[in-house]
């Protein structure tokens, strides 16, 4: 495909885990978490989904990134933007949602950036763990 010309096209990838997204929340630059709060001070609890989508969103993009190191990051980005707001990545966030709204977030009113990546990022090992005892 010629030197990196504007018709390059990355195939992207698009998997997850729970474990992985956890993971990578957990080592969040203050930065991405603002994006990712749309540079708001907090967000209702209702919506977590929201949050994680933009959070999975960020995930894939680097994933994708790592996988493709010699494609720019904002071309990647820009790829990625069709599945931000994706209703399949979405549904297989609902029952991680549900799961965190129903026992991790059952007395908070908001999602705090300034929290997030801590609290957030931990659950999601507990949600596999449980999961699995199914």
């Amino acid at each position: 495909m010629g030197c990196g010309g504007s018709a390059e096209i990355v195939e992207l990838d698009t998997e997850f885990t729970p474990t992985a997204l956890g993971d990578y929340i957990l080592d969040l630059e203050e930065d991405k978490i603002k994006r990712i709060f749309e540079y708001k001070s907090s967000r209702p609890k209702q919506e977590l989904i929201d949050v994680l989508q933009a959070s999975l969103f960020f995930y894939l993009v680097s994933k994708n990134q790592i996988q493709n190191p010699d494609t720019r990051g904002s071309k990647i980005e820009d790829q990625m933007q069709i599945y931000r707001n994706d209703e399949k990545l979405r549904e297989k966030l609902l029952p991680i949602a549900k799961w965190m709204l129903e026992t991790k977030l059952t007395s908070q009113k908001n999602i705090q950036p300034d929290d997030f990546a801590e609290t957030v990022g931990k659950w999601f090992d507990p949600y596999t763990q449980s999961m699995s005892s199914l």
